[in-house]
Formats: structure tokens, C-alpha cells, sequence
């Protein structure tokens, strides 16, 4: 079984955000951390540039992606999990740590987002709790809950590798 994944980052200069492709040279199973969606605020308009990198990635690698994962909820950039899973990879699970639920009823209010916007995080399809084990083919994975910037971030531990 192997320990070590392989780990490729993409960086998105207008946000200074860090992308990442994960993968199980095993089985070839990924993750996706912290997609980005290109937001021009002069413009107004999103783009999918920088998503469609990540899925011209995997394409050429050959994987299988199984999670998409948001380390925390992202004031800086627009996240792309959404439009992936949407578009490219529907079995994928999108999945955050359980302390959005307090992100969202702090943040309804400020964005003046009504009741019409849930606050149990059911955006996501899974909700992560502090420790919990999860698997990236063979990897193992695990939740380390970091609250501080936000009361959801987390940090994902997959086989030697720590993303925060």
C-alpha cells in the first residue's frame, strides 16, 4: 500500500491561491483541494480557466476524482467545486469541514442572503468532522480540524502530505 501521493499544485496569480490535484499512484483515485473559479470584478464575470486546468490534468493523467475538497470557506477567491462536480466529475464528493454551518449563519446576515440561504451546510455533500479517516484510493486520509482564519478550516493529511 502505498504511503506517498502524488501532488500536483496550481497557482492562481489574481487570488494568490494554491490548487491542488492529489492522487493514489496506485489507483490512480484524486482529490481536488480548493478549486478555483476566475472572478474578474472590474467585468462581473466568472470564468473556468483555472478549473479547467485541474480537469485538463486529470484528463491527461488518467485519474478518477473522488472528493473535492475545501480546506475552509474563501473570502479571496470564487471556489470551483461546484462547476466540477456539476460539469465534470457528478460522482465526486464535495466535502468541507462541519464548522461551515457557523461560517454560513455568520456570513447570511453580512451578504444580506435572506432565509432562502440554508445554513446547515447542505451545499456540501459531506461535512467533515475533527479526525475523521477517509481513503484517495489507497491512501489514507485524515481531518485535522484548524479553526482560527474561519470556524470550518481544515487541514487534509493524505499519506505524507499536509494541506492546510
Amino acid at each position: 500500500m502505498s504511503t506517498a501521493p502524488v501532488v500536483t499544485p496550481f497557482f492562481h496569480a489574481p487570488s494568490n491561491t494554491w490548487s491542488y490535484v492529489v492522487h493514489d499512484p496506485a489507483s490512480r483515485e484524486a482529490a481536488v483541494i480548493d478549486a478555483v473559479l476566475d472572478f474578474d470584478a472590474s467585468a462581473a464575470r466568472t470564468s473556468t480557466a483555472s478549473a479547467r486546468a485541474l480537469v485538463d490534468h486529470v484528463a491527461h493523467e488518467g485519474l478518477a476524482v473522488r472528493w473535492l475538497l475545501e480546506t475552509h470557506a474563501h473570502a479571496d477567491h470564487l471556489s470551483a467545486a461546484h462547476w466540477l462536480k456539476t460539469h465534470h466529475w457528478p460522482d465526486a464528493t464535495l466535502a468541507i469541514g462541519a464548522g461551515i454551518r457557523s461560517v454560513q449563519k455568520t456570513f447570511r446576515p453580512i451578504f444580506n442572503l435572506g432565509e432562502h440561504f440554508p445554513i446547515d451546510g447542505s451545499q456540501f455533500d459531506h461535512l467533515f468532522e475533527d479526525g475523521e479517516a477517509f481513503r484517495i484510493g489507497t491512501l489514507g486520509a485524515r481531518v485535522i480540524t484548524v479553526p482560527g482564519h474561519t470556524s470550518d478550516s481544515s487541514a487534509y493529511f493524505v499519506g505524507d502530505a499536509l494541506f492546510v
